[in-house]
């Protein structure tokens, strides 16, 4: 997710090391955010606290933090050598789903028309 208005106003030069610096940030600050939401989780699972509608521990219901910043963490150097290497930021369309490709037999561009 960015906001690349004004990056891509700087000459490609600058612009890459610019996207390099960001991704690197986005990398540290979810690393400190599953650093702390591990601290987090530890604390709420010594103090034994469960959730009224769940009734799970609440310590299980906080590990989303540690787990998602760290999941987040993890890509984040994927991407950042990736674009170091091919130049290229991962894009993906919201139009397309995975495994619902329409046949060419029932493509409108290749179907014959009647009439």
């Amino acid at each position: 997710m960015g906001v690349d208005v004004i990056v891509n106003l700087l000459p490609p030069e600058k612009r890459k090391r610019v996207i390099l610096f960001a991704i690197a940030c986005g990398a540290f600050f979810t690393a400190a955010i599953a650093a702390f939401g591990t601290t987090f989780v530890a604390q709420m699972y010594m103090t034994g606290q469960q959730s009224y509608d769940l009734e799970w521990p609440m310590w299980m219901i906080y590990l989303a933090i540690p787990a998602g910043s760290g999941l987040m963490c993890f890509r984040f150097p994927q991407v950042f050598w990736s674009y170091y290497r091919t130049g290229m930021l991962p894009h993906h369309s919201e139009a397309h789903v995975e495994g619902a490709e329409i046949p060419d037999a029932l493509h409108p561009s290749t179907s014959p028309r009647i009439g």
